[in-house]
Order: structure tokens, then C-alpha cells, then sequence
């Protein structure tokens, strides 16, 4: 056995010991290591729930997204089996996709499936307010489950390891939950291609009602290794644990974290019954020497209320499921980034640390535990000029350059059974950005294994293909090309007015609504693009404000530039759009003529981007005093200045 394994079980057991009466909250079965290994690359973790409510107004498919205190919990609900495969053969099923950065870098070192449940019967009822009595008494076998690869459109049978069933223990019989590992590492190592969707279906549970509720679901726990990462001690654990107001220590040995700067940390859990809104569980983080302890949490995981019934990842929900429910109503897994501020949690030159889990009221199950934690002093973070995570979210925002950009994972949320021609999420989030004097613009980004990587212009989702037929039509009526492309995670149909592989285009097509020819809401989606490669295709909006001089910085004065484009004639000139095709511009021109302005280009021969103004002058003065009129009240929209070959400037403007 090695030194995690023996000192994890000593610490357990003196920690029921000292309980006084092992009584309800116990150590079902002592936590043993299931991977442990030094290596350069990271932990992911995939998870969804597989029943969930049901009821005269929702289908079990449908996402689930109050996450309230309000919201009822899963023993006030009838309890159904979610199914999205439309297989005969598959009696529950739902998916999640794995994703990473990068991903040709990465080879898979584990893969660890897991599911849980509770299932005393198959399925139940309440009678009166305490009891609850079996209206199907059969249990059948639990421990194999059936999943799709990605790329595959046929299940493979997986056989499981039990690791605990409470059907014939007294303090757990009520709700008899059981967990299950399989070691999956070889069937995700034979694929091209790991990363995409995965399905797992017949994870087997209670329907109905049942004392404390029914609750299943399954997480996916892969390890890979990345050369260019740094390297990092990544160990999980897997057991069967009640929650207690008694603390139960897990100390994790074997790593040595740098001996300078930032040591980073990430935890993992899979856990079973956390409900949302019955409060009292807790995971810290310290040293159990010195009995320094801090609780654990981030935007959505409360001090006093951890296991809550979600799946997330750094304090956001996982959204690249189906369904996306936020409240998965009693089973929960995440993975998460601690705030190890001045390494006040783990510190440098640590070869230790300590993770505490209880609970002073939840009922709650945890037979997974996981933590990753830096190994030596080679810190991954991203250093680039301008490019900032907004705390605890899983966005970023390109600020301190000429137009702030907000990157945001976009929320592929289940639309409506009864409004199938609407669109979702990017309807319900999508800011009408067709008023230019906005300083920022959101591009969502959305993973689709196998797309191609590009930026759309989109204006329209839809669930059924008649409605995404029609929608396709209507948009060819008015002139339009529409481009379509299907999300394989949820079946979705994504209709875009403009694809382009350039950020600088999207951006403008969005802020002048293409060009005055579409009203609607439009917006833009990074599809396939990680950060680093939207940082890198800002280098249009980074590179402009390095040769741009801005002569005020109020927010009303006006905006000068300063070129020198050779064969054009000296002077200021007062700009309304930037084009790099010549079709874009003439378009844009036109509308400008029918609304009775006498528009002119001036194209610069050394990028061949086409400058649309409406007039020209002599003098900075009387340009400012156009733009500031918005030409005499005529204009509504952004105008800015652009001094062209002024003898008193000499930057060349090559980057517009």
C-alpha cells in the first residue's frame, strides 16, 4: 500500500473513533488512491446527471435551472429517468463533452468512469408525510452501464467495480446508494480522437418518490500529459463517506510544491445527495499540524452550503452537457481552482496538505476526492499585454486597447419544447451592439468537435430542422447567404448571416449591423477558438491603438488617428466605417446615399483596407467641430477623425 493510501486510512480511522458511536455518519468504505503520478499535463472531469424532475409541464430531458433556495428538492419531485438518445435499447442516457485547449498536445494517461445512485427499489411512491412504500419492489444489477465514445454512434457495455451498496446497511438502507468505478483508460486511449461527446446510458436508480430523494448521475475523471505544461502531482481517491458533523481529514503526501511564487491547487469531487438548499456541508483546506483550516468556495459553491446538486468547473456551470440542468437535484461533481491567496492554503516548500470534509446538517456522499497541485516553480499563467480572467469566471476581457473584447463560454441551455423556432440562450443574453459608441463587445465561445474553426455571425437557433429550413429560406429572400452548422452535442441548428476568419470583420459586421441591412439581434460565436487564439486574432484592435494617438480620453471628445497613405491628398478626414471588401463597402455606401449623404472612399494601397468618410477639411479644429455636431446633428452613429500625411506626424497606418 502506498503513503497516501496508509495515511489516508489511519486518518479516517481516528477520525471515526473519536466520534464517540459510529451512528449514522460513518466511513462506508476507507478511501484507497486510484491514480497517482508526477506529470506535466492536468485533470479534466465530464459529468452529467441521469434522472431528474417530471412532471405535467417537463419532461425528464428537459434542463433543470432553478438553483434557488426556492427551488423544491429531488424527494418533492417525481423522479424520471433523463433519455436523449432515442435508443430502444437505452432505458436512460445523457452526455457531456469533453474538451481541452490544444487538445493534439495532449495524450490520455487515465480515464476513470464513475456512477452513482440512490435505488432501494425500482421505483416508489410517497404515502403520507413520512412514509414512502415501493410500487415497483424489484432492484435489478447496477454495476454495468452502457458508453458512446465520441465519433461513435454504438454503445460499448462498460463493467464496473462496486465500491459501495447501502441496500444492507442499517444507516443507509432508507435510500441504499451505491457508487461504481470503471476503469475506462484503455477504450479513450484507442481513439483518434478523445475529446468530443460522450454518452453514458442504464445508470440505474429509484424513479418516483424515495426517502431523501433519487439521485444518479455519472462523472468521467481523465488525466492527460502535455510537454509544454508544467508539471504538477495529480492523485484521486475513490471510497464511500457519510458526511457527519465529525471532521474526516484526507492529507495528501508525496509533492513537493515550488519553493517560490504562485503554488497553484485544484480539487475534485464526486458526491451524491448535496442537496441545494439544505445547508451545512463544508470542504476546508489547511494544514492539519498547525490546525489551520479555511472553507472552500467560489461564485457557486457557498462556505456552509458545498455540495449543492450542480456540476462546475471554477465556479461556473458546465454547460457542454445535455440537458444542462444547473440544479442536477442531488448528484454533483466539480472541479475547481483554489484561491491560494499569498499561498496562505498551501504554501511553498509544502510536502503536505490537508482536506477536510463535514456537514452540521446535508445529508451527503462523497466517494470521490481528487487534488491537483503544482510540483516545481514553472507557472502556466498567461502573461499577455491587455488580457485579463475576470475572477471566478471562466471569461476574459481584452481591455486597454481601442475596443474592449469580453470572451464568454456560451450556454447551450435546452430550448423550449413549445418554441421550437425561437433561439435560446444567445437570444435571451445577446446585447444589441448596433450603437457604436458601446466600448465593448462579447464573442462567445463555443466548442464543437469537428467544426471548423471560424467566427459566425449568428441569428438564429433552432431545435427542429423544419423550423431551420424555413428560417434558411427567409433569410435567402432578403438577399442573404446564410451558413448553417449543428452543434452534435444537443442536436442544434446554428444559422449564421456571415462566417469569417477574421475577428476584425466580425466585430465590425456586428457593430454596423452588416452593413444596415439586418435589424435583429445578431451575435458573434468564436466557434472551435480558445483564448489564446482570440487574443491572437485581436491583434487588429491591439495594434490599432498602439499607432493611434487619442488626443482626448473622455469618452465625448473626439478620436484622431494619425496615416500616412501615400497618393492621397493632405488633410483630416471625417470617418464613418473601415472595410477590407470592396462589396462591404458599397453596400455600406449606399445606405449612406439613401439617407442622403454624399459618402467617398479613400483606400489605403498598403492593406488595402477602404476608408468610407463624408467629408474632408483642412484643419483638426474644423473636424473636431463636424464630429462633435455629429454633422450637424445629421449623423447618429460613430464618426472619428483620420489626419492623413500631415507633415507634423509620421506614423504610417498599416494595421486599420
Amino acid at each position: 500500500m502506498n503513503q497516501l493510501s496508509t495515511s489516508l486510512k489511519k486518518i479516517f480511522l481516528l477520525g471515526i473513533l473519536s466520534s464517540g458511536s459510529i451512528g449514522f455518519a460513518q466511513l462506508m468504505v476507507p478511501f484507497k488512491s486510484r491514480f497517482e503520478k508526477h506529470l506535466k499535463g492536468d485533470l479534466v472531469v465530464i459529468a452529467n446527471n441521469s434522472v431528474n424532475r417530471s412532471d405535467f409541464n417537463n419532461h425528464a430531458n428537459d434542463a433543470y435551472y432553478n438553483h434557488t433556495n426556492q427551488a423544491l428538492l429531488n424527494d418533492e419531485f417525481y423522479m424520471d429517468y433523463i433519455d436523449i438518445d432515442k435508443d430502444e435499447a437505452t432505458f436512460s442516457s445523457s452526455s457531456a463533452e469533453l474538451y481541452v485547449e490544444n487538445p493534439s498536445g495532449k495524450k490520455i494517461v487515465f480515464a476513470g468512469l464513475y456512477w452513482a445512485a440512490t435505488y432501494k427499489y425500482e421505483e416508489g411512491a410517497q404515502k403520507g408525510s413520512e412514509k414512502y412504500i415501493p410500487l415497483n419492489p424489484q432492484r435489478k444489477a447496477f454495476t454495468a452501464v452502457l458508453l458512446k465514445l465520441p465519433g461513435s454512434s454504438q454503445y460499448t457495455s462498460i463493467q464496473g467495480q462496486l465500491l459501495f451498496d447501502g441496500i444492507n446497511a442499517k444507516a443507509t438502507q432508507d435510500m441504499a446508494p451505491y457508487a461504481v468505478f470503471a476503469d475506462v483508460t484503455s477504450l479513450v486511449q484507442s481513439l483518434a480522437n478523445p475529446f468530443g461527446v460522450y454518452t453514458v446510458a442504464n445508470v440505474r436508480a429509484t424513479l418516483g418518490t424515495l426517502s431523501g430523494g433519487s439521485a444518479a448521475g455519472w462523472s468521467l475523471f481523465v488525466v492527460y500529459e502535455d510537454a509544454s505544461m508544467s508539471e504538477k502531482f495529480i492523485s484521486l481517491n475513490d471510497g464511500f463517506l457519510s458526511l457527519s458533523q465529525q471532521p474526516v481529514d484526507f492529507t495528501y503526501m508525496g509533492f513537493h510544491t515550488p519553493t517560490s511564487g504562485e503554488v497553484r491547487v485544484k480539487l475534485a469531487f464526486a458526491n451524491l445527495e448535496g442537496d441545494n438548499n439544505l445547508i451545512g456541508d463544508q470542504v476546508l483546506l489547511g494544514n492539519a499540524k498547525t490546525g489551520s483550516f479555511f472553507p472552500i468556495t467560489d461564485s457557486r459553491r457557498k462556505p456552509n452550503n458545498f455540495f449543492n446538486s450542480s456540476i462546475t468547473q471554477d465556479g461556473q456551470y458546465m454547460m457542454n452537457r445535455f440537458p444542462d440542468s444547473k440544479n442536477t437535484l442531488g448528484y454533483d461533481t466539480c472541479l475547481f481552482s483554489i484561491f491560494n491567496s499569498n499561498n496562505q492554503l498551501v504554501s511553498n516548500d509544502a510536502r503536505e496538505a490537508t482536506l477536510r470534509l463535514m456537514s452540521t446538517g446535508d445529508q451527503s456522499f462523497v466517494y470521490v476526492t481528487g487534488m491537483v497541485v503544482d510540483s516545481d516553480n514553472q507557472p502556466k499563467v498567461l502573461e499577455k499585454k491587455g488580457l485579463t480572467q475576470i475572477p471566478n469566471k471562466n471569461e476574459y476581457k481584452l481591455t486597454g486597447t481601442q475596443r474592449t473584447l469580453k470572451f464568454i463560454p456560451a450556454n447551450i441551455d435546452l430550448l423550449s419544447e413549445n418554441n421550437a423556432k425561437t433561439t435560446s440562450s444567445f437570444n435571451r443574453f445577446c446585447r444589441d451592439q448596433a450603437v457604436e459608441n458601446q466600448k465593448s463587445t462579447d464573442i462567445q465561445m463555443l466548442k464543437i468537435t469537428g467544426a471548423e474553426a471560424a467566427y459566425y455571425l449568428v441569428t438564429g437557433i433552432f431545435k427542429t430542422e423544419g423550423a431551420a429550413n424555413e428560417y434558411y429560406r427567409f433569410l435567402k429572400s432578403k438577399g442573404f447567404e446564410p451558413v448553417e452548422f449543428t452543434n452534435p452535442l444537443n442536436q442544434y441548428r446554428y444559422i449564421a448571416i456571415l462566417k469569417t476568419s477574421s475577428q476584425e470583420q466580425a466585430v465590425i459586421k456586428l457593430l454596423n449591423k452588416m452593413d444596415g441591412t439586418f435589424k435583429e439581434c445578431i451575435q458573434i460565436v468564436a466557434v472551435n477558438k480558445n483564448i489564446t487564439q482570440l487574443y491572437a486574432d485581436a491583434a487588429w484592435n491591439i495594434k490599432r491603438l498602439e499607432t493611434s494617438r487619442v488626443t482626448q480620453q473622455e469618452e465625448d471628445k473626439v478620436k484622431i488617428q494619425w496615416a500616412t497613405i501615400p497618393n492621397e491628398d493632405q488633410g483630416y478626414y471625417i470617418i464613418a466605417n473601415v472595410f477590407a471588401l470592396s462589396e462591404n463597402t458599397d453596400n455600406f455606401m449606399n445606405v449612406l446615399k439613401k439617407k442622403g449623404f454624399k459618402p467617398q472612399k479613400m483606400v489605403n494601397a498598403q492593406n488595402k483596407f477602404q476608408y468610407v468618410y463624408l467629408k474632408k477639411v483642412a484643419t483638426q479644429e474644423e473636424a473636431q467641430v463636424w464630429v462633435q455636431s455629429q454633422m450637424n446633428g445629421q449623423y447618429h452613429d460613430k464618426l472619428w477623425v483620420l489626419s492623413v500625411n500631415n507633415s507634423n506626424e509620421t506614423i504610417t497606418d498599416n494595421d486599420h
